[in-house]
């Protein structure tokens, strides 16, 4: 087992020795209610991948403008402000 310490700041490690469990078996599962499955081969049709593409093209919106710092960003910031006098 591993710790850090926040006394000595470092990190300790514990070990002790095995521990052996004697444990009796157990009565064998005769369940009646097996599941069986049958293993079939994958069929590939050449199109399972086809949504993947190579090549993206990522350009930045320059022409949109910033939320941020924008009137409409601190109109709603003082709306709340306003609105306290009335509730």
């Amino acid at each position: 087992f591993s710790y850090f310490s926040l006394k000595d700041k470092a990190y300790k490690t514990i070990t002790s020795d095995a521990i052996i469990i004697n444990a009796p078996e157990g009565k064998e599962a005769t369940d009646g209610n097996v599941v069986t499955t049958t293993k079939r081969n994958v069929i590939s049709n050449a199109q399972d991948i086809h949504f993947i593409s190579t090549s993206a093209d990522l350009t930045p919106r320059i022409t949109s403008k910033d939320f941020f710092k924008s009137n409409l960003f601190y109109l709603l910031m003082i709306i709340p402000l306003l609105s306290i006098p009335l509730g």
